[in-house]
């Protein structure tokens, strides 16, 4: 929802800095692994509000490891299988969509907008 609200605000047409392209382009060919990968692109490319980015990842790292302890460390709480493989299946659609909002962000952070003719706002 966030990037849905922020997206909308973008104007219509960005152009990435060809650095930005060819980093992100090297670690998206690797799909399970892609966004641990990128982390360290999000330091090398932080652009204005790159904490945010931070943010994000603390959220999924809280999550992990929460449900990791109640998974597997607190012995009262019984779950069946069905259930752990659903809370990692969870959390890995989780971890996939942090990473896709890092790049998202990092993307965002690194472009200009380019305008037709048409599109240009006025300088009034």
């Amino acid at each position: 929802l966030f990037a849905f609200i922020h997206a909308y605000w973008l104007p219509p047409t960005l152009k990435v800095s060809e650095e930005v392209e060819l980093d992100y382009g090297k670690s998206n060919n690797l799909p399970l692994i892609d966004s641990i990968l990128e982390i360290p692109l999000a330091v090398k490319w932080k652009g204005s509000l790159w904490w945010i980015v931070w943010i994000f990842w603390g959220f999924f790292l809280a999550i992990f490891v929460a449900s990791v302890v109640l998974l597997l460390f607190i012995p009262e709480l019984t779950a069946k299988k069905s259930t752990v493989v659903a809370v990692a299946a969870a959390l890995l659609q989780l971890y996939q969509i942090t990473g896709d909002f890092s790049e998202y962000w990092v993307y965002t952070r690194n472009a200009e907008a380019v305008y037709d003719d048409q599109d240009e706002p006025s300088s009034a």
